[in-house]
């Protein structure tokens, strides 16, 4: 938390002098104080965080604070996580959407010809099947 009495301090970011009544840093543009979301109290964004404001009492979350004052980009977890977070999603986006898939197996070609007159193969089939009886009854000495 910045010094009492307007003794200048520094940036976080930069680490220029910057005096108390700055809201901005001059030299990188950082925000220091950020009002709350939902009484517009001022909260200094580098005191110690607090899991509720202490104006109004309601729930502080860093990280919509830090996207709705527009200070994200600034913040550490910028650095980490998004980068991270975008090499994920192209990652899931490539794999899922735009990965070549093998081409289709076709179907194997079927051959289709006619099934045979019964007129003409009965017969045939008749005279192999009483063959192999007539052989069976022999071998047998069925008569």
């Amino acid at each position: 938390m910045p010094p009492e009495d307007g003794i200048d301090f520094q940036c976080h970011v930069c680490a220029a002098d910057v005096d108390m009544n700055d809201k901005f840093c001059r030299n990188c543009g950082d925000r220091f104080f950020t009002p709350c979301i939902f009484c517009k109290s001022v909260v200094d964004r580098f005191s110690t965080p607090d899991k509720f404001c202490a104006n109004c009492g309601s729930k502080r979350w860093p990280y919509v604070e830090h996207v709705w004052y527009d200070v994200f980009y600034r913040t550490p977890e910028y650095f980490l996580r998004v980068p991270v977070s975008i090499t994920v999603a192209a990652g899931f986006i490539y794999f899922v959407f735009l990965r070549s898939k093998p081409a289709p197996i076709p179907p194997p070609e079927v051959h289709k010809s006619p099934l045979p007159n019964p007129a003409e193969w009965v017969p045939e089939v008749y005279k192999q099947t009483a063959s192999v009886v007539n052989w069976f009854a022999k071998s047998m000495h069925l008569y």
